[in-house]
């Protein structure tokens, strides 16, 4: 399993680190690399795409995802706050879940990588990121 990023800034080497201190492998992919199929996603994989600049492009990716992919790979799209319509056409284009910005926090995104990765059997229970009072930690 590989999770992919197509994160337009933010917190993103920060979620980069808490992925791979869990030993989950990331890559990184540009969205137009998913529309003409450059951006090659497997059946385990977890796609992390960002909305919020791009919503057009991002909701045609979710689509080519899944018109070639069908439901294998997990989508995680990340949205503005209060963005109705725009999170509800990405699920309703095969979005499995969502988180919104500002405000996400990349603890809580991993989380929610992690979750959906469980979810989808590929990846064992009883790792991930964990919140403490003092912030954040990975149990390998």
């Amino acid at each position: 399993m590989q999770v992919i990023l197509s994160l337009d800034g933010g917190f993103d080497d920060e979620l980069r680190h808490l992925l791979r201190r869990g030993g989950i492998r990331v890559a990184d992919k540009e969205v137009p690399e998913f529309i003409d199929g450059r951006g090659a996603v497997n059946r385990g994989d977890i796609v992390l795409l960002d909305l919020r600049r791009h919503p057009r492009q991002a909701i045609d990716t979710i689509k080519s995802i899944r018109r070639r992919q069908g439901f294998g790979p997990g989508i995680i799209v990340m949205t503005r706050r209060g963005d109705v319509v725009t999170t509800l056409e990405a699920l309703e284009a095969g979005a499995d879940s969502l988180t919104h910005c500002p405000g996400a926090d990349a603890t809580l995104v991993a989380a929610s990588i992690i979750g959906l990765g469980r979810l989808m059997g590929v990846l064992p229970q009883g790792r991930g990121v964990y919140q403490t009072g003092s912030g954040c930690g990975v149990r390998p």
